[in-house]
């Protein structure tokens, strides 16, 4: 009976224990990555609150600390799933390489196109290009890497005025 407990009572951290060190494997093979597109969160928050406090005068810390708690955990739960399927691609070389290029673009691009956006609206369009905020955009919503190389109509009917 006192067998039976102790090994119970033993699953639960080892179970904790070994995902712990799965996610934590994970990370660390990053972690340069994930500081750079954490650093890019902080921008889009800084940005974010600018623009909430003084242009559209609709701040409440509850909003903005919810906003920021969601992006952190949508980054961080959606990296760590998608290099759990990166995992599973592991073994066919080609595929792993792209895919773990297309996870570290959809993951940055997430903060990335809100900072972007944000930047914009505080410059009045001036940074950065429209063309590159739609190329960003189309990107989004097709996972097509061609798509960021692509020209766009604004990018041919670009007029630089000095």
């Amino acid at each position: 009976m006192k067998i039976n407990a102790s090994f119970k009572l033993c699953m639960l951290p080892a179970v904790a224990v070994s995902v712990f060190e799965y996610f934590s494997g994970l990370y660390t093979t990053d972690l340069s990555f994930l500081y750079g597109v954490l650093f890019v969160l902080m921008i889009d928050h800084v940005l974010g609150t600018y623009l909430h406090y003084f242009v559209d005068k609709d701040f409440t810390f509850k909003a903005n600390l919810l906003g920021l708690l969601k992006k952190l955990t949508v980054i961080l739960s959606g990296y760590s799933m998608l290099l759990i399927m990166h995992d599973a691609l592991d073994e066919v070389e080609f595929l792993d390489v792209y895919f773990k290029v297309m996870v570290k673009l959809m993951v940055l691009l997430y903060p990335l196109s809100s900072a972007l956006v944000n930047m914009s609206r505080v410059t009045n369009g001036a940074f950065p290009p429209s063309g590159l905020l739609k190329k960003i955009k189309n990107f989004e919503k097709t996972g097509d890497l061609e798509s960021l190389k692509e020209k766009t109509e604004s990018d041919e009917n670009e007029n630089f005025k000095e």
